[in-house]
Parts: C-alpha cells; sequence; structure tokens
C-alpha cells in the first residue's frame, strides 16, 4: 500500500505518519533477530524470540506509526497498549542496565546534585521521565539502578527520594489522562480537548512540588 500524503500541522502529526520511525525501530529490531540467529542457529530461537520477531515484522510491514497502532487497535483491542508499549520499557530497561549509559547518567546527576538539592531534581527528572514512560512500574524498573547508586554516593535516605520521585511522577501523570478514560466517551471528548485544562494543572503542581522538595522536603 502506497503510503497517503498528510499535512501535519504539529510535530506529533509529522512523527505519527512519517516511516522513519518505524524504519529506525524496526531496522534495529531486524538487526536484533539476525544476531541470535547468526550466532547459534534456529536452537537459539527462544519463545520471547518468536514474539520478537513478529511485532517487529509488524512494525516495518506498516508504512507509519498511526498505521501501525490502527492495526493494532484492530485486532487487540484491550491490551494494545501492553502490546506497544512494554516492549520498548523493556528496550529501554535493558539499554540502561546492562551497558555503561547506567554510568553515564549517575555522574551527570553528580556532576550538579547534592545531599539537599537531589530531592528536587529527582522529583524533577521524575516528572519529565513520566512524559516518555508513562508506567510507574516500568519507569522505577528503567530509573531505580542509577536513582539508588545517587542516593548511596550521596548518602541520602532512600525512601525520601522516592517519595520525591513518586511527587514528580504524578505531576505528569496529569497529562497522561488515562484517569479521564470515562469522560470522553461519556461526553463526547476527545483527548486534546482534556489536554489543555489538564497542562495548566500540571504546571501549578510541578511548582508547588519543587517548593515542597526544595525547601520544606528539608525539614522532614
Amino acid at each position: 500500500m502506497l503510503p497517503v500524503p498528510h499535512e501535519g500541522t504539529r510535530p506529533a502529526d509529522w512523527i505519527n505518519h512519517s516511516p522513519l520511525l518505524n524504519l529506525v525501530i524496526g531496522g534495529f529490531g531486524l538487526f536484533w533477530i539476525i544476531k541470535p540467529m547468526a550466532v547459534g542457529g534456529f536452537a537459539n530461537i527462544s519463545l520471547d524470540n518468536i514474539n520478537f520477531i513478529l511485532l517487529i515484522l509488524s512494525v516495518l510491514l506498516c508504512r507509519d506509526p498511526e498505521t501501525f497502532c490502527s492495526c493494532v487497535v484492530q485486532v487487540t483491542t484491550s491490551v494494545r497498549g501492553v502490546i506497544i508499549q512494554f516492549p520498548l520499557y523493556a528496550g529501554i530497561f535493558g539499554i540502561i542496565a546492562y551497558t555503561s549509559l547506567s554510568d553515564v547518567i549517575v555522574n551527570f546527576f553528580m556532576s550538579f546534585a547534592t545531599k539537599d538539592n537531589f530531592p528536587m531534581v529527582a522529583s524533577i527528572y521524575s516528572a519529565i521521565l513520566n512524559m516518555a514512560v508513562p508506567s510507574g512500574g516500568s519507569k522505577l524498573a528503567i530509573g531505580a539502578p542509577y536513582i539508588l547508586a545517587v542516593c548511596s554516593r550521596l548518602d541520602i535516605d532512600v525512601g525520601k527520594i522516592l517519595l520525591a520521585y513518586t511527587f514528580g511522577d504524578q505531576t505528569t501523570t496529569i497529562i497522561q489522562p488515562l484517569w479521564a478514560l470515562p469522560f470522553p466517551a461519556m461526553y463526547k471528548l476527545d483527548f486534546k480537548h482534556i489536554l489543555p485544562f489538564a497542562f495548566m494543572i500540571r504546571i501549578a503542581a510541578l511548582i508547588i512540588d519543587c517548593i515542597f522538595t526544595g525547601f520544606v522536603y528539608q525539614l522532614i
């Protein structure tokens, strides 16, 4: 099927209707499909590998992210989020956990973080990371290796940092409107009608969170 021309007015529109993202993800995925087969042949293929192969082939056979998501919605309505998002989360976790990237991130935080300001730094960082990985468990699995390492180096109470990390997470959860799922169906709204109001609340929540983690939190 030939690509359908699309005139996007926002960056998200261009990404959703561009084949570039599919080619990048599919290309890297195809490399990792070929690698175990080249090393050990078909005997080295596990059930996880088969699931991954099917996912990557699906990405490559669809012309753009919009087409891929539409196809997934049609065939797996109730679990589409798990099928699309969680393999990517696992990939991010693998890159951080099994490469030197974790040390790079730790050294970055250590270059400016102190025992006094790290709660606020962790909170703001959590809020930003939540935009890319809007799943509490997956996000913590990705962030925990270097967040805990910084806590150990700075001799900071881990419980206090985890609370600050959670505060930041909640500020951007406001604009990940899974909590608003009943409203579009009830009132015939789209998420784009809710997001501007949620974004204003998110800015206010982030300011309050920064004040709390930057000043009040030090007294606890």
